[in-house]
């Protein structure tokens, strides 16, 4: 079964290109969901992050995602030292659940949605790599719109990604979401035909 990675820039519709695709028969994971099961499941992960980070960055002796995001803002190293614990988790869960689905054959693809795939130097772990581009401004209108987030909060995490256009250039192929969501619907299963056919 292929491994297929979703990238791109924030808001520019990976979680909707992997919800089509799931539509369409494939087996989907999504980082930002296996990043919030870890926080709240895995013991050991929790400590090493207050011991990094500071009890107060708890609600309810649960670790605060908003709480987190505000400590490591505008602290590259904590940032740093933050992702350094939480993205081999997160890889490690994706590959376990391709290893749990592999040989499954209601499934056609193995569909993984990663946000910072090139950051994280993880594009070999995949068989094919899409990236979902959008039109910046639109972008940005999602992510304050859906997100509730600030434009400076927008720009502040952009400047740390690669450039859309830069993910664009290394992947081997690009979805365009500027459209309306029947023409994001064409393409993606247009892509899947030739996945298909690979």
């Amino acid at each position: 079964m292929k491994k297929v990675a979703i990238t791109g820039g924030l808001s520019s519709g990976k979680s909707t290109v992997c919800k089509i695709f799931q539509d369409l028969g494939a087996y989907t994971v999504s980082s930002d969901e296996i990043v919030h099961n870890i926080l709240s499941s895995n013991r050991t992960l929790q400590t090493q992050i207050i011991d990094l980070l500071g009890s107060d960055i708890l609600t309810n002796n649960l670790l605060d995602r908003e709480k987190i995001a505000k400590k490591v803002f505008s602290d590259s190293e904590k940032l740093q030292a933050l992702e350094s614990l939480i993205h081999p988790a997160v890889f490690h869960e994706i590959q376990s659940q391709y290893d749990s689905i592999k040989t499954d054959k209601r499934y056609e693809l193995f569909v993984a949605e990663v946000p910072l795939l090139y950051e994280t130097s993880s594009q070999g772990l995949f068989d094919i790599i899409v990236t979902v581009l959008s039109d910046e401004n639109q972008s940005k209108e999602r992510f304050k719109t859906m997100k509730n987030k600030s434009e400076a909060e927008f720009n502040h995490r952009m400047m740390r990604q690669l450039s859309p256009k830069e993910k664009a250039a290394r992947a081997d192929y690009i979805i365009l979401n500027d459209g309306s969501i029947e023409e994001l619907q064409s393409q993606v299963t247009q892509l899947l035909s030739k996945l298909r056919s690979i």
